[in-house]
């Protein structure tokens, strides 16, 4: 789905068509519930796949870097007649960034636009330091610098020119979900 939205419409279409075709439907009333049996297995379920959308004062711009400093691939852009780009697709590595110039017309606004955002976008890279100084380097804006974390990755962030938050990060432990407790609970305590 892009940011236009007759294409948003048309991605929502898409989907309800999809719900309604599966042969496992979410909203089934408690009485109708299959038994084990009869339940639906996992492969028939809703598809499995990642992708999210952004809307960006720059999309052109906002493409460029992506793939030069983050190392995305753009699969597909489509463009209006004026130059504003109503959707455009990269991959990072499997998963799917959809993105779009803004449409103030219909409230459809980027972070800069809007004061800041409220997400952050994590990506794991071979080499955190790396990527983030090439980020810094075209134009980003440091907020964490890398530090070895907690719960075993080296990680840290940007706000990219576009105003989005970046939190790159690579593995450097395998560490399970009871130590991350422990660490993290020492951490707050020593803090505290």
């Amino acid at each position: 789905m892009s940011c236009a939205p007759r294409a948003w419409q048309a991605g929502v279409n898409s989907v309800q068509d999809r719900l309604r075709q599966t042969r496992y439907a979410h909203s089934r009333p408690r009485s109708e519930a299959r038994d084990a049996a009869t339940a639906p297995r996992k492969e028939d379920a809703w598809p499995s796949t990642s992708s999210f959308r952004i809307c960006t004062s720059g999309a052109r711009r906002a493409i460029d870097f992506y793939t030069t400093v983050l190392g995305a691939t753009e699969k597909f852009r489509l463009t209006e007649p004026g130059g504003r780009i109503g959707h455009a697709e990269l991959d990072f590595a499997g998963t799917t960034l959809m993105l779009a110039d803004e449409f103030p017309e219909y409230d459809i606004k980027g972070p800069e636009s809007r004061g800041g955002t409220s997400v952050t976008i994590h990506l794991h890279v071979d080499d955190a330091d790396e990527v983030i100084a090439r980020a810094v380097d075209a134009g980003a804006t440091l907020q964490i610098p890398p530090t070895d974390q907690f719960y075993g990755e080296r990680s840290g962030s940007f706000l990219d020119p576009f105003g989005h938050r970046w939190n790159i990060g690579h593995s450097i432990e395998e560490v399970t979900p009871d130590e991350m407790q422990r660490r993290y609970t020492a951490m707050m305590t020593d803090a505290g």
